[in-house]
């Protein structure tokens, strides 16, 4: 709990971004909607869709606001903000991974229980 704790509270902190001299704040649990948004926008530029547009949920002043914007503006944001988040992601798999390792205690009652003479 407090490795996710302290995953979920380093999110927090990168999702602030500036758009238009206004901070607005996405939230991580969106973050699979803008991974949708983005490959939309691609797929728009791919069908020849002139100035496709993104709509965007995020807090501005702890509010939810929707926002539409320009997927050049959106993909200059969705880079910014997925650069910053891969190597938090990463980190946070390296801790479960290592977490994992520690003997809880039934395994270790199980391992001394069997090897106990």
């Amino acid at each position: 709990s407090i490795i996710q704790m302290r995953y979920n509270r380093k999110l927090n902190e990168v999702f602030d971004f500036e758009y238009n001299n206004e901070t607005y704040q996405l939230k991580p649990m969106f973050m699979d909607k803008y991974n949708k948004a983005y490959n939309m926008g691609l797929d728009d530029m791919e069908l020849g869709v002139k100035n496709p547009t993104v709509n965007l949920s995020v807090y501005k002043d702890n509010k939810l606001v929707n926002m539409t914007i320009s997927f050049e503006d959106f993909k200059l944001f969705y880079r910014a903000v997925k650069n910053k988040v891969r190597p938090i992601e990463q980190k946070y798999q390296e801790y479960l991974a290592e977490f994992s390792q520690i003997p809880t205690e039934e395994r270790l009652d199980y391992l001394i229980g069997n090897n106990v003479f």
